[in-house]
């Protein structure tokens, strides 16, 4: 463990020649230096104390939060004042006002979907002619008809009709057309046929047929009537399946937008005071003025020349030593200063503190704290540059 009051030195760099620099001095060319820094510390006891608060307020209005919270902001000052008097510096900072929201809290989540069923359906014509086959297709997918499965050209006998109930054997040509064989000595005549697709879903097999089948109906009498009695029309195939829940993506409840529920503002008040015996007792005002939280308390020095005077000497004696052992361990004279350079700081004790609850007490908030503050260090470094000779 370091002692309250030490010193320490390091070594930063030896030129052969460097120009080394005082305050409005130029070294001549040539001359030797070294350059040392030295580092000294002190301990004092502390005789300022400051303390900081948070004040917060919330409300469903931007003018009602920002007036709520300039009322409560200003009655733990006007508290502080009354207690420290003109002994109290007291400034309030860091201002923050925000908006809060709360997400799915005001929104109904959606039930997921049931098992799903389709009907899959083939409604195919019969025309005598190739030059109806366009206005088939379109009649078809107007009454509701989701896509075209194919087209062809079929041969059946001269005395029968054609008719989805009374297809034949067929084999497909290179070209997608579908051509019956029967024998060659017997009669036949030819045919265009378009199949045009039906799909529909339900939540039951009954809502899925009752929906199909009107679909389906609408279709074949659109390509019926423009049949004009020539030709036929029919159900061809005919599918009712229950979907594989497997296979569908698992469900996703749609995103639910934020929900601004009201504002939200916070002020730090920091509170300055000579008299250290008042920690307790200044935690318990600022409590139970309306601060939502005590944030810390920082021990420190408002009058520090004496630690300041003591660590810059004990930085100096200790870079003075540690260049003159260099130089002569180096075989050089050591010479007059060229350049001395310092910095100083204070090392404050901080203690944080809680944030308050419901039913919690300011005084065992303050009993809680410690009431007698530790020594306060201050460091100083002190760089010099030495001629050499």
């Amino acid at each position: 463990m370091w002692p309250k009051s030490f010193a320490l030195c390091t070594i930063l760099a030896i030129s052969y020649p460097l120009a080394a620099l005082a305050q409005g001095f130029v070294s001549a060319p040539g001359t030797r230096t070294i350059e040392v820094t030295g580092h000294g510390e002190a301990e004092a006891k502390p005789d300022t104390m400051i303390l900081s608060f948070g004040v917060e307020s919330e409300a469903r209005t931007p003018d009602e939060c920002t007036r709520l919270q300039a009322e409560r902001t200003a009655k733990v000052v006007d508290a502080f004042k009354a207690r420290l008097g003109s002994d109290a510096k007291i400034e309030t900072s860091d201002f923050t006002f925000n908006p809060q929201y709360t997400y799915g809290g005001s929104v109904s989540t959606p039930v997921a979907p049931g098992p799903v069923w389709t009907f899959k359906a083939q409604v195919t014509a019969y025309s005598p002619t190739l030059d109806t086959l366009g206005a088939l297709i379109e009649a078809g997918m107007a009454a509701g008809a989701t896509g075209l499965v194919g087209s062809g050209v079929e041969m059946q006998p001269q005395d029968e009709e054609p008719s989805a109930e009374n297809q034949r054997a067929a084999v497909s040509s290179a070209a997608g057309s579908v051509v019956s064989a029967y024998p060659a000595r017997q009669p036949v005549k030819k045919f265009v046929t378009v199949s045009l697709d039906v799909q529909t879903d339900g939540s039951s097999p009954d809502d899925v047929v009752r929906r199909g089948a009107a679909i389906e109906r609408r279709v074949e009498q659109a390509m019926r009537d423009k049949l004009n009695g020539q030709g036929s029309v029919g159900l061809a195939e005919l599918e009712i399946a229950r979907a594989n829940p497997t296979s569908a993506p698992p469900y996703q409840p749609p995103p639910q937008a934020p929900q601004l529920q009201g504002y939200a503002a916070h002020t730090t008040v920091t509170v300055e005071t000579h008299d250290l015996n008042a920690l307790g007792s200044l935690i318990e005002t600022g409590i139970d003025a309306g601060a939502k939280q005590f944030n810390q308390v920082s021990f420190t020095l408002r009058e520090d020349s004496d630690a300041r005077k003591q660590g810059i000497e004990k930085a100096a004696e200790d870079a003075k030593s540690k260049a003159a052992t260099l130089a002569r361990s180096m075989g050089v004279k050591l010479g007059s200063a060229l350049r001395i350079s310092t910095n100083a700081a204070v090392q404050p004790q901080v203690v944080y503190g809680h944030t308050t609850q419901q039913g919690f007490a300011a005084a065992s908030l303050a009993s809680s704290m410690p009431v007698i503050p530790h020594q306060v260090g201050y460091s100083a470094d002190v760089t010099a540059t030495y001629q050499i000779e």
